[in-house]
């Protein structure tokens, strides 16, 4: 992976409503946009496995959360900000959510669940 990393998004406004997508259009996320200030976030819950043997008993929820501040009230051409990605063990779907197959000491790719990770945003409009 580049450092820094590089992505690309499209962004859009809609009232009081700011969306950024991945280009290929995956992964859309919304909030509401106060003045040149938006905080998005979303919340996705999923079976997961440290290994290829399909689902195991672990249900993980990511929460990403963008916080935004653009440059200009209309027409921005940058923002900064940060995102947020937030890891842990889901609770109320099943009483038998074991996540240990998940952690480092057990193969899984985390230290620690739960388990926060956040970055820091500069983006230009190209």
């Amino acid at each position: 992976m580049s450092n820094p990393w590089d992505f690309t998004v499209e962004m859009s406004e809609d009232g009081s409503t700011l969306y950024l997508a991945q280009t290929d259009g995956s992964g859309e996320i919304s909030g509401t946009l106060s003045g040149t200030s938006a905080e998005l976030t979303s919340t996705a819950t999923a079976n997961v496995d440290a290994t290829d043997g399909g689902a195991g008993t672990c249900d993980l929820t990511a929460v990403t959360t963008f916080d935004i501040d653009l440059n200009a009230a209309s027409s921005p051409t940058s923002f900064t900000g940060t995102v947020t990605y937030t890891y842990s063990p889901a609770t109320g779907v099943s009483s038998a959510v074991d996540c240990t197959d998940q952690l480092k000491s057990s193969g899984g790719v985390y230290a620690t669940l739960p388990c926060t990770v956040t970055y820091s945003l500069a983006a230009t409009h190209k």
